[in-house]
């Protein structure tokens, strides 16, 4: 159940960790560092209510680690960390959403179920 629409944080009191994390780990990216760069996506995805007002920031923060892996051929890895978060559409999303489709042959029908 989520809390009353007064009950939520506002943006200004949250900490603005989440786009410097972010902006952390895509300069690894950059550098071809991907341990540091999933170590500092890994601090958004275990976020508690810090990421609610960076959506797009969090979601790539799953997929990006699993991509990472799957370069690896680790597999495993690269689905438990894709099968995190759900995102199922939007124009920003469409290589992630691919990504999970490759990984993950049931996304669809998972997302259908939960999304109604």
């Amino acid at each position: 159940m989520l809390p009353a629409l007064g009950d939520w944080p506002s943006r200004a009191s949250l900490p603005q960790h989440v786009p410097i994390w972010y902006s952390l780990a895509s300069a690894y990216l950059s550098a071809d560092d991907d341990d540091q760069a999933v170590a500092w996506l890994r601090r958004i995805t275990e976020s508690t209510t810090e990421h609610i007002y960076w959506p797009i920031p969090y979601v790539r923060s799953f997929y990006f680690p699993g991509k990472i892996h799957e370069n690896r051929g680790e597999m495993d890895k690269a689905h438990a960390s894709t099968t995190s978060a759900s995102w199922t559409s939007g124009k920003t999303a469409t290589s992630i959403v691919r990504g999970w489709k490759r990984l993950w042959p049931g996304f669809e029908l998972t997302c259908s179920a939960l999304l109604g």
